[in-house]
């Protein structure tokens, strides 16, 4: 009865049509001059009238409840299954109103849903075409690159022999480094491309957290030695597993990185530290010596630094996620598009006097 409204409402009416039925037999026995044999047949009489009335009484209860159950079945039948019920909208009293609001409160509702799922989908569809289209440009942008890069360095190594003036050479180092960098982008961009139109995703499978943040550093350490930057990682106590799509946590994990790496001075060192968080989350912390600047982070994370305090102004509405950005911003665009396709809270901001760079995965787990 606790899940039954009717079954309330016909318990308060039972109850209360039997209290006078009560009060009277009671009377009748305690106060009443008459004997038993003459008290019964008038207790008898009350008792059959009383049960007729009840009877009436909670068929009729029952009848004018029946808009509240149609209306209570209607929106649980749309909320769970999304069929729209088809609701009796003649009656013009209170429960016909009802019904009638109902129902077209329900049609309505359910015309929004159709038309937002419609430009959700649309928009799902425009975006996945702009970010192939700038994949498909980055493959395009990725070979001559590569073939200025290659000639910068024969210059600047003089495998072909002396190029004259000192000066050239310390030219085509500027060409190669510049080079590298605009090149990092591209890949930037195809590896974007790839997290947000879903190409390379793989199936979620069990992944060895620490295994691949020595991988991760392992690579990156060609990129940290060119800069002259130290790399320290910090590992836990025991192994730690987390469920995500290898490759996308491998994308994310180098870019972080890279980014940090990117924005350090020469000579500084950046740690990495994988710890668990106190609700039983994993969490992957990058940490480095310095302070972000406006250009080192694209708008999209400035909005993030600057709600926890970080002390950058928020994008003005209307404006793009990038913005003017040095290649520590664009990486860090490119890793905030992997953890926001993959659903993996992504933290930035300065911590005493640090840049820190926080990826939280929520659905992981401990291995002993």
């Amino acid at each position: 009865m606790r899940r039954s409204y009717v079954a309330k409402i016909m318990a308060v009416s039972f109850v209360g049509v039997h209290v006078p039925l009560i009060c009277l037999a009671a009377y009748l026995l305690a106060a009443s001059p008459l004997s038993l044999e003459a008290v019964m047949p008038i207790a008898l009489t009350v008792l059959i009238a009383t049960l007729a009335g009840t009877a009436g009484t909670l068929a009729a209860l029952y009848l004018l409840l029946n808009p509240v159950r149609a209306a209570s079945a209607a929106i649980h039948d749309y909320i769970h299954n999304r069929h729209v019920a088809a609701l009796p909208t003649g009656f013009t009293d209170e429960a016909g109103r009802l019904m009638a609001d109902l129902q077209e409160g329900i049609t309505r509702l359910d015309g929004a849903l159709d038309a937002t799922g419609a430009e959700r989908h649309r928009l799902i569809e425009e975006r996945e075409a702009h970010f192939e289209m700038l994949s498909k440009m980055s493959h395009e942008l990725r070979t001559p690159l590569n073939a200025i890069l290659g000639f910068a360095e024969v210059i600047q190594t003089e495998m072909m022999g002396p190029v004259g003036a000192p000066a050239y050479s310390e030219y085509a180092g500027f060409i190669r480094k510049s080079g590298a960098d605009l090149l990092h982008m591209v890949e930037g961009l195809l590896q974007m491309g790839d997290a947000k139109t879903g190409a390379a995703r793989q199936a979620v499978t069990a992944v060895n957290l620490d295994d691949m943040l020595i991988e991760v550093v392992n690579l990156q350490r060609l990129h940290a030695d060119r800069r002259h930057v130290g790399i320290d990682l910090h590992r836990g106590n025991r192994p730690v597993v987390v469920h995500e799509d290898p490759r996308a946590l491998k994308q994310l994990l180098m870019f972080t990185l890279s980014g940090v790496i990117a924005g350090t001075q020469a000579g500084g060192l950046v740690a990495v530290a994988l710890r668990l968080t106190d609700d039983g989350g994993t969490g992957v912390s990058v940490t480095a010596p310095g302070a972000f600047s406006p250009a080192d982070l694209p708008r999209v994370i400035t909005r993030v630094v600057d709600a926890s305090g970080g002390g950058f102004a928020a994008a003005p509405a209307g404006t793009d996620d990038f913005g003017h950005v040095s290649v520590q911003g664009f990486t860090f665009a490119v890793a905030h598009a992997i953890a926001s396709a993959e659903h993996i809270a992504m933290d930035v901001r300065p911590l005493d006097g640090q840049r820190a760079v926080t990826l939280t995965f929520t659905a992981a787990t401990a291995d002993s």
